[in-house]
């Protein structure tokens, strides 16, 4: 089964060093660009397919987190892939790789509308009176 083989990959290459990097950096970006409400709206679904995959699987009643875990990774990896460094996007995306959209034939990876990152001039001592505190 798909979910059973993504799993076994995924766990081993979350246990390395790229594989924690690469989540690290996933949830910078998501909290970076704000994306947090996206990603709130994909772990529901993604849940219930790989509750579902678990039961035809016929494997233990945890065992939805773990098939859960790789398509959430690949799914929130593309949904911010735009500000992610292509290799932790594949290292995100490999245990579904082969159900995925070859990155490079990709015309853009950014969503529609503005960034809502803010801007140098946004970050603390623009016109709403914040300071620049706690900049490096």
């Amino acid at each position: 089964m798909a979910w059973l083989a993504a799993a076994r990959r995924y766990t081993a290459l979350a246990a390395t060093p790229a594989g924690r990097q690469a989540d690290r950096a996933l949830g910078a970006a998501i909290a970076a660009t704000a994306r947090e409400e996206a990603r709130d709206a994909v772990v529901g679904p993604i849940v219930q397919m790989a509750s579902r995959a678990a039961s035809q699987a016929a494997v233990a009643d945890d065992a939805t987190e773990r098939l859960a875990e790789p398509a959430l990774a690949a799914a929130l990896a593309l949904l911010v892939a735009d500000r992610l460094d292509p290799t932790q996007r594949d290292v995100l995306t490999s245990a579904f790789a082969a159900a995925l959209p070859d990155p490079r034939r990709v015309q853009s990876a950014r969503l529609e509308g503005p960034d809502p990152s803010p801007t140098p001039d946004q970050a603390g001592d623009g016109p709403a009176g914040g300071s620049s505190e706690g900049s490096a």
